[in-house]
């Protein structure tokens, strides 16, 4: 398998890991540790992967929040 290219972007005020390689379509995670990742194909620009986070900013804040909010309650004792 081909190794992807990773580029750290900020878009709509999220900044997030941009890996392009071997992948279909963009996918979008957000990690355990609330941090946000996109993978795209190599046809695909690195504006319309910005331009999805942007578009997606709100629903990834929430999801964010969310996730850290997770992480905080399984930290204590």
């Amino acid at each position: 398998m081909q190794k992807g290219r990773v580029m750290l972007r900020a878009a709509g005020g999220i900044p997030y890991e941009l890996t392009r390689g071997r992948v279909k379509r963009l996918n979008l995670r957000v990690r355990r540790d609330g941090t946000v990742a996109v993978s795209i194909p190599w046809s695909y620009t690195v504006g319309f992967a910005d331009a999805f986070v942007t578009e997606q900013a709100q629903w990834i804040r929430e999801a964010v929040s969310r996730q850290l909010r997770r992480n905080a309650r399984n930290d204590q004792p």
